[in-house]
């Protein structure tokens, strides 16, 4: 099994762009949840402004669930819309506990592209919890709610979401 060497740990450490690309790639060969342990102190320390991403989709990459709390935390609180996508994408990835009620709340996000990847999300972790507001999303022009909820509904549901056929782009 890969383990992550003295070597990878100290680039980890670096405030160097380069070295931590080179730490990051090094982790995704070893894929453990070790690896994702170290990328979540990483992120959890700060990095790079241009670095924040590709650690965020890299632990999506990994899909281990003990990379979830650091994912939620930046999926609440990070500036950055993009940065806030990413994480719920790599929620959906990885699945990990309390996932989908944070991501239910960032369908009120004020970013319509964090809105957009967390009905995606819903859809993909199946969140029956998530249909009434993804029909309020719905009604609020937010269309990814329309392919998120035919993955979710069922029995009367589906007549309520047929109802829209027509009105939708």
């Amino acid at each position: 099994p890969a383990v992550i060497t003295d070597s990878t740990r100290s680039k980890l450490q670096s405030s160097d762009p380069h070295q931590l690309e080179e730490a990051l790639m090094e982790l995704v060969q070893v894929g453990t949840p070790e690896a994702a342990d170290a990328i979540s102190q990483r992120i959890r320390r700060g990095l790079p402004r241009q670095l924040v991403v590709p650690f965020v989709e890299t632990l999506g990459i990994l899909h281990q669930p003990n990379a979830g709390p650091v994912l939620l935390e930046v999926a609440i609180v990070h500036r950055h819309p993009d940065v806030r996508v990413a994480a719920i994408r790599s929620i959906q990835s990885c699945r990990p506990s309390g996932a989908a009620s944070v991501v239910r709340a960032r369908l009120g996000d004020p970013s319509p592209n964090v809105r957009a990847a967390a009905a995606v999300a819903l859809g993909a972790l199946r969140d029956r919890d998530a249909v009434d507001p993804l029909f309020l999303a719905l009604d609020r022009q937010l269309y990814e709610a329309a392919p998120a909820l035919a993955n979710i509904i069922s029995g009367d549901e589906i007549g309520r979401l047929t109802g829209y056929v027509g009105r939708l782009p």
